[in-house]
């Protein structure tokens, strides 16, 4: 039973996840190659991730085209996805690695302080910009918690909301209602104003900062 056994973790944990991922980087990669892209926000973007650290926030259902946007439009960068550690975020973390200017940073989903003291000892240690998705990894959609402003105030990182929408796309019935561009698509992508969250601030509560993300994310959609 115990070959058995191993072969079933293997096929669950490492094969099947690599196999899913590499078919949806080809997938992708081929959508994306049909798509136009206008982009808002860039500049700003590219001269404050140039001199400090940075987080790049998205919802998790727009997570389908974020590598091709940092691909194509801020290749100059490297990028830490924090994935958690669960068979669906095995798939994105070997996705996230497979990129030469990206690596996934794994992370337990239902230990949160945990997660985000890790999250904080690798913006403090690492020249790179970190790819978040608030409301991931299983819910509630379009809903932020307050680890990453507790990450933010911890290092002084400043925070980029980040979105997309496609003129065409299918909509899966996942719990995020992720969503998936159609060949040749018009691909409008967004990053919004810098964020701060100074550490001392004394007028507003983590609550109110954590909806003033919220609402900055959710103005892109």
């Amino acid at each position: 039973m115990r070959p058995l056994r191993w072969l079933h973790a293997k096929l669950n944990y490492r094969w099947l996840p690599f196999l899913y991922a590499w078919t949806l980087k080809f997938t992708l990669k081929v959508i994306g190659s049909t798509c136009t892209f206008h982009v808002e926000g860039l500049d700003v973007f590219q001269k404050t991730a140039a001199k400090k650290t940075c987080i790049l926030l998205f919802w998790h259902n727009r997570l389908a085209m974020i590598p091709a946007i940092l691909s194509l439009f801020s290749p100059q960068f490297r990028y830490a996805a924090l994935v958690s550690k669960s068979r669906d975020g095995q798939i994105i973390a070997t996705l996230a690695n497979s990129y030469r200017q990206g690596r996934s940073i794994r992370v337990p989903h239902n230990k949160r302080s945990e997660a985000l003291r890790k999250l904080i000892r690798e913006l403090k240690a690492r020249d790179e910009i970190f790819l978040i998705t608030p409301d991931g990894p299983r819910g509630p959609r379009y809903q932020m918690k307050p680890g990453v402003v507790l990450a933010a105030k911890a290092t002084t990182a400043t925070v980029f909301p980040l979105s997309w929408k496609a003129s065409r796309y299918w909509r899966l019935k996942t719990w995020d209602r992720f969503i998936l561009p159609k060949p040749f698509s018009k691909i409008h992508v967004k990053l919004g104003n810098p964020l701060n969250f100074p550490k001392h601030h004394q007028k507003r509560t983590l609550d109110e900062e954590t909806k003033i993300l919220e609402k900055a994310l959710q103005d892109l959609l």
